[in-house]
């Protein structure tokens, strides 16, 4: 079974425009956790484990999305890596293929230390 954390914490849509309303402080932090935890757990998820349709995850660096409990890989450009990263306009996390020092900066600005 794969981790059932990420259905409470993956926000399908995602954009980082300027938020239409700002996240209070005590939710941007918690966003910015659940990424670093989602992140954690993503390490160690490979191809052939096991998914429910619809999950998305970074699996072996690439975003994933469960399909008839298979994941299907969108690989990133080659410079880049699949990362959660916090919400910045609503409560929860993205997907996010980018460079390790831009999640980085957008994981911090969060609030939390670390990646």
């Amino acid at each position: 079974m794969f981790f059932p954390t990420l259905y409470a914490l993956i926000l399908l849509p995602y954009a980082f425009a300027a938020p239409t309303q700002s996240l209070d402080s005590a939710t941007l932090l918690q966003n910015g956790q659940d990424a670093q935890t989602l992140n954690s757990e993503f390490q160690s998820l490979t191809v052939k484990d096991a998914c429910d349709a619809g999950q998305m995850a970074c699996v072996q660096n690439s975003r994933a999305t469960c399909e008839f409990g298979s994941w299907k890989l969108q690989r990133c450009k080659d410079s880049e890596k699949c990362f959660a990263v916090p919400s910045l306009k609503d409560r929860g996390t993205s997907l996010l293929c980018t460079s390790e020092a831009h999640a980085l900066s957008i994981i911090q600005a969060s609030g939390v230390k670390g990646g």
